[in-house]
């Protein structure tokens, strides 16, 4: 997990208010879930742990449907990549600053 930042401009954002509830959680989430590059594991379970981890199991099947409304909104890209799936928040070097990003764990196997 990493430390982010929320602008103001988030919350009234056209896009966000297009979102379910559980689309705005899970988006709002995902900037600190994601590598500095804005890239990691299209995985609802390894979401839930490492975002929700208070939360039974399930939430997996919301944040699986979280996932689906967020990529119909583009606000994130799934796709494979070395037989891994992966998603990637577009934008999100735009919306946050990283000084010193941190190599992609993804990236670097």
């Amino acid at each position: 997990m990493r430390i982010r930042t929320t602008r103001p401009e988030y919350y009234t954002s056209p896009t966000v208010g297009e979102m379910s509830w559980d689309a705005r959680l899970v988006f709002h989430d995902l900037w600190s879930y994601v590598e500095d590059n804005g890239v990691n594991y299209d995985s609802a379970r390894l979401f839930k742990s490492a975002c929700m981890p208070y939360d039974g199991d399930h939430v997996i099947d919301r944040i699986e449907a979280a996932f689906d409304e967020l990529e119909k909104l583009g606000c994130v890209i799934r796709y494979e990549r070395d037989g891994r799936r992966l998603l990637f928040v577009p934008g999100f070097r735009e919306w946050q600053k990283v000084p010193h990003p941190g190599v992609c764990q993804l990236m670097a196997k």
